[in-house]
């Protein structure tokens, strides 16, 4: 008996061809991707070193407050640039205490308005970074940080490491006796920066940098800010300490550097507002370091540093600085120690109100 060939289906012919080319085409890619630390085609991760969890959009960034919000000891990287321009305002993301690599890709257009001071303590696209938080090659872009309290464009508060980072943008601050900066609102003992910058634009009442507001026992190392920034406290008792690198250094600060104007009304400076307080205040430290930008104050004003109670040693200063009370090209008021630092910028006293 004679068998019958059955002819192949055209339809079920094209699919499988097609099947074919995509398997070829998946090797290909995963071949090409071999070459890459990360990659696209590659799985969601499982958040070790070796295989880190993907941040690749919103959604991803949006579980370090659910599935990642317990991360200490994990590993993320951000696969793709993230536009958060469709959200009117971003909460800041909670306590972060693993290892983030932004893998050089951009999170743009943040948006943060926490001036309602019941809202939140620390604003920033994290809150706050732990102690055992690491965030690392990451560019923030075009930002626009409020806040009532401890204010920065990545970070509210860090207590862990700044690597190779930046913001551009806008930060502000709006009430007393907290801290606002361009990076980092506050940077806590044992916290360190490094090649990182802001050239955000940065405003608020007390303890105001260009890139750290406050810096307690902590080091910043090779950063800068070129923004401007601005005291807007216009109270009696307003203290203000604003510069254009930090407001208030109770830590470390070795070659890095601030461009940006830098106006207020008492302990401003170039650099820095107030450097050091209390009984260890010749253990703070400003090292190879320098301000250009032009500085005004009322009182305690100066090119490199308003009030000085630490140690400089080989920095200097070239802006134009003004004032009404204790001013100076280097230093307004210095009880401190100042070592192998110049000045070459023109300084004017103004006429009392």
């Amino acid at each position: 008996m004679s068998v019958k060939a059955i002819e192949p289906d055209p339809t079920q012919l094209e699919c499988t061809a097609k099947i074919q080319q995509l398997e070829q085409k998946i090797i290909q890619i995963t071949q090409e991707c071999g070459a890459v630390k990360y990659c696209a085609c590659s799985s969601p991760g499982k958040g070790t070193s070796q295989d880190p969890y993907k941040i690749a959009n919103i959604q991803d960034l949006q579980k370090l407050r659910s599935i990642w919000k317990d991360n200490r000891g994990k590993y993320f990287i951000v696969t793709q640039n993230i536009d958060l321009s469709s959200i009117a305002n971003f909460a800041p993301l909670p306590p972060f205490k693993g290892i983030l690599d932004g893998n050089n890709k951009k999170i743009l257009h943040l948006k943060i308005d926490g001036t309602d001071l019941s809202s939140q303590r620390y604003t920033g696209l994290f809150g706050t970074i732990a102690r055992t938080g690491q965030v690392k090659n990451l560019r923030l872009e075009n930002i626009l940080v409020k806040g009532a309290q401890i204010v920065g464009g990545l970070a509210g508060e860090l207590s862990g490491r700044i690597d190779n980072s930046y913001v551009t943008g806008q930060v502000l601050g709006t009430k007393k006796y907290y801290s606002v900066g361009g990076l980092v609102g506050r940077s806590d003992g044992g916290s360190r920066i490094t090649d990182s910058y802001a050239t955000a634009k940065v405003s608020g009442v007390y303890y105001v940098g260009g890139l750290v507001g406050k810096l307690f026992q902590g080091t910043i190392q090779s950063s800068y800010a070129t923004g401007t920034v601005s005291g807007i406290g216009n109270t009696p008792d307003s203290v203000d300490q604003i510069g254009g690198l930090v407001g208030h250094n109770y830590g470390t600060i070795q070659s890095s550097y601030a461009t940006g104007n830098v106006s207020g009304r008492y302990h401003i400076g170039g650099l820095v507002g107030l450097s050091g307080s209390g009984h260890q205040a010749l253990f703070v430290k400003i090292n190879n370091s320098y301000a250009t930008g032009n500085v005004s104050g009322r009182m305690i004003t100066g090119g490199l540093v308003g009030d000085n109670r630490g140690t400089i040693t080989k920095c200097y200063a070239i802006g134009h600085v003004s004032g009404k009370d204790r001013i100076g090209g280097l230093v307004g008021w210095n009880p401190g120690r100042i070592e192998n630092s110049y000045v070459s910028g023109a300084f004017e006293k103004r006429a009392p109100d």
